[in-house]
């Protein structure tokens, strides 16, 4: 931002860069005009056991977890096989430092100093980042808004991005 003389920006992230968006806004809120989190949460804690399974098999613990994480509707199965592969690209030790980086982050006891607008977004069918979180989220952050998306996991910018999109704009026109 320094380098592109950007005084403040709207940050917009999804699961790990939606804590990335929080952390940003909680160590510099004057660079901040707004925040959308997507399918993220304050704590993003990783089971235990798949972080041991990653650990030692990263691609495998993958493939076997990709199959879960998405909505149970046609956009789910119509992509789930399209995210997969793409997932079986990471490079193993960037894909495991992410998962690492996910169970490090915690920001539950800062959170409610957020005073930007925030939009929070979950799918009804997250199973890593589930409705709760959102739903957290959203008590924690005293100018916040929460939209869920009927049907969509994890990714619902994939699986539902028409929804997804609408959602973003009506919040951006009236944000920025």
């Amino acid at each position: 931002m320094e380098v592109l003389n950007i005084q403040k920006a709207t940050l917009i992230g999804h699961s790990l860069g939606g804590a990335i968006g929080i952390k940003f806004c909680l160590n510099l809120p004057d660079k901040v005009e707004c925040l959308g989190l997507v399918n993220t949460g304050a704590k993003l804690g990783v089971n235990p056991e798949l972080l041991s399974m990653l650990r030692k098999d990263f691609r495998k613990a993958s493939a076997a977890g990709l199959e879960t994480i998405l909505g149970k509707s046609e956009e789910a199965d119509e992509i789930r096989h399209l995210i997969t592969e793409e997932m079986l690209k990471t490079k193993p030790a960037i894909g495991l430092a992410d998962f690492e980086a996910c169970n490090r982050f915690d920001s539950r006891e800062k959170l409610s100093q957020i005073r930007k607008p925030t939009l929070i977004i979950g799918g009804t069918e997250d199973l890593l980042t589930p409705p709760w979180f959102q739903h957290y989220l959203h008590q924690k952050i005293v100018n916040s808004k929460l939209r869920m998306i009927e049907g969509a996991g994890h990714f619902s910018m994939i699986e539902k991005p028409e929804k997804l999109n609408v959602i973003l704009s009506e919040f951006l026109e009236k944000h920025i």
